[in-house]
């Protein structure tokens, strides 16, 4: 699937909902996939706005979890540690992150090394 807000590069593998073996299976499945085989099923190596990515998740907490049911939380793997090209990005991706923090989410950023380090 796509994604809610109809963003170029920006994929909804699972609809949020409890863990299940079925979930996690599918899960495992994806990690085994040949990168290749990854990158013509998802696409790879386009620039997609930070903001872009908070705006798409605060959507899918808006329009999917109930408050009571989940803790937001939105963890972002990422080996780039300049993810915003200019400085007007850098500020929608701030103004898009509090947006998600003002609806309960925490977001948490786990860098990865550079590729081939």
């Amino acid at each position: 699937k796509q994604n809610p807000n109809g963003f170029e590069g920006i994929r909804v593998l699972q609809e949020l909902d409890r863990p299940s073996a079925q979930r996690i299976k599918q899960l495992e499945q994806e990690i085994a996939r040949p990168p290749a085989s990854f990158e013509e099923r998802y696409g790879c190596g386009h620039r997609i706005p930070l903001s872009d990515v908070f705006w798409t998740t605060t959507t899918i907490f808006n329009l999917s979890a109930n408050a009571k049911q989940f803790d937001p939380r939105v963890w972002l793997f990422t080996s780039n540690d300049l993810p915003c090209d200019t400085p007007g990005e850098q500020d929608a991706a701030q103004t898009r992150a509090r947006d998600l923090m003002d609806i309960g989410a925490q977001i948490e950023f786990f860098p990865l090394p550079p590729e081939g380090v």
